[in-house]
């Protein structure tokens, strides 16, 4: 996720994905929305799978607005200062899934609460220079404290039934921030740099104390009796413990420099610098137990206390041909790891050509390796593997643009059929 220009950092140790409650790109204050599945330019990084890339609007008035609802509530203001010299835009928003979650089969006491606020502002130094600034915060808490929870399965004939009672709570709190300045210069017509320093911290706790105690049984099935969809025989019964003290902080240095040089009315040269510090800290401490149907099990003991300091270094170059009616545009990547002392060259390749005022065809290719972060070099038990490789993939993709109007407004359609051959792959749970 880049938003304008500025690589963006989200919470590592998130379980299931379900503490995510809110996306970092703010509808309310966005300008574009840049989605890549493949096969895009060097100037976009070194992930691997996608590139959403988002720009924020420059304000030309005083304008704001608001929203509430059963699930949250949302509000910006953007204007300007000083006969446009400095332009601002301050969303904010909130939150909270307890009123949808109730309905799951879990039942318990859900409070989940999602809050984030962002600012971005734009200052006018000259004709040919500004400075962006992107501040931003997040805070995403999720607690339960469950109570029962019941799931039936097999056929109508034959149906169990688990019924789980509950002790304990989960509390998770992922709080992260960051900041980024980016100054802009032109130094000529065809000549434009760029200069970006980004600052990243994220916050992360998970504390689970959580005692179950369940029970499996058959259920009566005959419509006839007096029992009938109640449990009538135990199959088993037992009990399990979970445990987490989990913390991680992680602070993030990026900059970056880059320049846009236009040789001539066809031809644009495309080259930057960048440098990214990741200093994490993490302490993983956690075990589950099972007492059930006659045995004891007794989860593996995670317990570590880990530091780890990165220094990525990288670069990129591409060539652009723009003509009347084709695009193409060809470069690579280059960055170096010294932590796991790797270094990655990915070639790409991107041509497009218009079939007609409405119609544009596109292609693009190349090789996409993205070097771990911290959350790939740490296995299940805490233990850091410092030899990690960089997750890798091969992309082809192709599709088609077609623009209209509806509705007297302009509309794209995109569609496009990718090809991914993906090696070193990381899993984790």
């Amino acid at each position: 996720v880049l938003v304008n220009g500025i690589p963006i950092y989200r919470p590592f140790l998130v379980r299931a994905g379900r503490q995510e409650g809110l996306s970092f790109i703010n509808p309310d204050i966005i300008d574009e929305v840049d989605f890549s599945a493949g096969g895009w330019s060097p100037t976009y990084g070194d992930k691997m799978s996608s590139v959403l890339a988002t720009t924020y609007r420059r304000p030309t008035e005083l304008h704001g607005s608001a929203m509430i609802s059963l699930l949250g509530a949302s509000a910006h203001l953007e204007g300007t200062i000083g006969q446009d010299k400095v332009t601002y835009l301050i969303g904010a928003r909130h939150k909270r899934s307890a009123y949808l979650l109730n309905t799951l089969d879990v039942e318990g006491s859900y409070t989940p609460s999602f809050t984030d606020i962002q600012s971005f502002w734009d200052f006018t130094l000259t004709s040919n220079t500004n400075i962006e600034v992107l501040v931003a915060f997040a805070g995403n808490r999720y607690g339960v404290v469950p109570t029962t929870s019941e799931t039936s399965f097999g056929t109508f004939q034959e149906e169990l039934r688990l019924n789980v009672a509950f002790d304990g709570q989960e509390q998770m709190n992922y709080n992260s921030f960051q900041t980024a300045w980016k100054l802009n210069h032109l130094i000529s017509d065809r000549w434009a740099v760029s200069l970006m320093a980004s600052l990243s911290s994220s916050k992360e706790r998970e504390y689970i104390d959580l005692e179950g105690g369940y029970r499996l049984c058959d259920v009566d099935k005959r419509v006839d009796s007096d029992t009938f969809d109640q449990c009538i025989s135990t199959r088993g019964i037992g009990t399990l413990y979970n445990y987490s003290r989990n913390q991680l902080d992680a602070r993030i240095i990026d900059i970056r420099a880059q320049s846009d040089l236009e040789l001539n009315s066809e031809n644009t040269l495309i080259a930057g610098v960048q440098y990214s510090g990741q200093e994490i800290d993490d302490v993983l401490d956690e075990y589950n137990f099972t007492d059930s149907a006659g045995y004891v099990q007794t989860s593996p003991v995670a317990y570590a206390q880990n530091n780890t300091f990165a220094n990525i270094i990288a670069g990129f170059i591409t060539h652009s041909i723009d003509k009347s009616n084709l695009n193409l545009s060809y470069g690579f990547r280059i960055n170096y790891n010294t932590l796991n002392e790797d270094l990655l060259i990915s070639p790409r390749l991107e041509f497009s050509l218009d079939l007609g005022k409405k119609t544009r065809w596109k292609v693009g290719t190349g090789l996409y390796q993205q070097q771990p972060f911290y959350r790939e070099y740490r296995d299940l038990l805490g233990e850091v593997n410092t030899n990690a490789q960089a997750q890798s993939s091969f992309h082809f993709i192709t599709g088609i643009d077609y623009t209209f109007d509806w509705w007297h407004r302009p509309f794209t359609f995109t569609m496009d059929g990718y090809y991914k051959y993906l090696w070193n792959q990381i899993p984790y749970t």
